[in-house]
């Protein structure tokens, strides 16, 4: 193994650990050593989300909100102007766009700040432990590595498969993880699909099935049957600060939204900028919520939260109903019994919301849209364990993410997806970029 000591070790390539490496190199004067592991070379700098090559996929929150940078809001909306792009502040930019957006954003920060030493090691990690009495070891498959702080910025991990069965996940038709190459392509147009999920991901699938001529029947099922709720104007409102100050539980947080609701529209205020409110003060109400009111909150009030917090552009939403409308698509809200292999595609088992009978669908191509499966259902992953053993990282208690351990001092830091049981809001731009310019403050 050849070894790197470096300042800083990075590990993930995609939006979160370039977001960290962007405040790393602009809040240094002095020179440091910086080096960040990537195992898949497409994704750097682009991630998951943002280096699927499909015009249509569209970002769903406008692109005067999607800065890179946490003190210059309009730094995207001025870079589509100098490249000549035709869209504006409350415009949904497609991903592609966005993902050359923070790549170019990158080797910008990388050329003003060539004080420091930055390497990019697309490896995958395997193990990391303490060494020292402020420094980690971490190994990869080709380097072992010494660092004084260590980022964990891996991001989002494909969705968990929808069945065990090895002859349905191992079938041509059926997509495990909808970002993960061009399988959309291969689709005939006439095939009936089903998409199992009906949220942000359900609809990115639909739009460039519908790009790509799709005549086919389009299936759409979920527990609850929700589509995300679209965006509108929503004038900043101020409501929940007082209300921050006391303990409060999620049954009476959602009394209270609904109760805000109904006096904010009776101003003229859309329940959008309600939400947009309380959103800064989740990661608060979470912290300070016990593990049954966590529980409480994902059993009975995250799929109503999830729907409205992560909304679509309206254009994405009237696109689905003209679907449905026109008979293409047919929405299920319904609980997923068993898929089998067939000779059309799949036989699918469903029970309706409500009912106790079981219901069968024959369909030539399954799409897993439950979205990113979260970091705590990975923990076989090798460094992971290796974390968990030297104690350094723990689960959290609900499987969400992990944690630090009681070995891990305030240089090994946690940095979007990973750290959702204890945030809970960290998968979004905007969360990841405060918690990265909180720790990089901090240092």
């Amino acid at each position: 193994m050849i070894p790197i000591s470096a300042t800083h070790v990075i590990v993930g390539g995609g939006l979160s650990g370039s977001l960290a490496l962007i405040e790393l190199l602009r809040n240094h004067s002095a020179p440091i050593s910086i080096a960040l592991l990537e195992e898949n070379p497409h994704r750097l700098f682009k991630g998951k989300a943002y280096s699927a090559d499909v015009s249509v996929q569209v970002l769903n929150v406008p692109a005067d909100h999607m800065s890179a940078y946490w003190d210059q809001p309009m730094h995207l909306v001025e870079w589509l102007a100098t490249k000549g792009y035709p869209y504006g502040a409350s415009d949904f930019i497609p991903r592609q766009i966005f993902g050359r957006y923070i790549a170019e954003t990158v080797h910008e920060a990388l050329g003003v700040y060539s004080q420091h030493r930055v390497q990019f090691f697309m490896e995958r990690l395997e193990a990391i432990r303490p060494d020292g009495h402020i420094g980690y070891a971490l190994r990869s498959s080709k380097h072992d590595f010494t660092a004084q702080h260590v980022w964990i910025a891996t991001g989002n991990f494909s969705p968990a498969d929808l069945v065990s069965d090895t002859e349905v996940v191992q079938h041509p038709n059926y997509l495990g993880d909808p970002w993960r190459g061009a399988g959309l392509r291969f689709i005939p147009n006439g095939a009936s699909i089903l998409l199992v999920g009906t949220g942000l991901t359900m609809v990115d699938q639909v739009l460039s099935l519908q790009a790509q001529g799709h005549r086919g029947t389009i299936y759409a099922l979920s527990r609850r049957g929700f589509y995300p709720q679209p965006h509108q104007p929503s004038p900043a409102y101020s409501w929940f600060e007082s209300y921050s100050k006391h303990p409060i539980s999620p049954v009476s947080l959602l009394q209270l939204v609904r109760a805000e609701v109904q006096r904010a529209s009776e101003c003229g205020i859309p329940w959008t900028s309600v939400v947009n409110d309380l959103r800064t003060y989740t990661p608060m109400l979470w912290q300070h919520w016990d593990l049954s009111q966590r529980e409480q909150f994902l059993r009975h009030i995250r799929p109503y939260w999830e729907v409205h917090r992560h909304r679509l552009p309206a254009a994405s939403i009237s696109t689905l109903e003209d679907l449905e409308q026109r008979g293409q698509i047919t929405r299920f809200a319904a609980r997923l019994e068993n898929v089998s292999p067939s000779n059309r595609g799949f036989s699918v088992r469903f029970v309706p919301r409500g009912s106790t009978y079981t219901q069968t669908l024959e369909v030539n191509w399954i799409i897993n849209c439950t979205g990113p499966q979260s970091l705590g259902k990975k923990l076989n992953e090798s460094w992971i364990q290796s974390g968990i053993a030297n104690d350094l990282l723990k689960p959290d208690a609900l499987n969400l993410g992990i944690e630090l351990g009681t070995k891990a001092n305030d240089r090994l830091h946690l940095i979007g997806p990973p750290r959702k049981g204890s945030s809970w809001e960290s998968t979004a731009l905007r969360e990841i970029r405060q918690q990265v310019k909180e720790a990089v403050a901090q240092i």
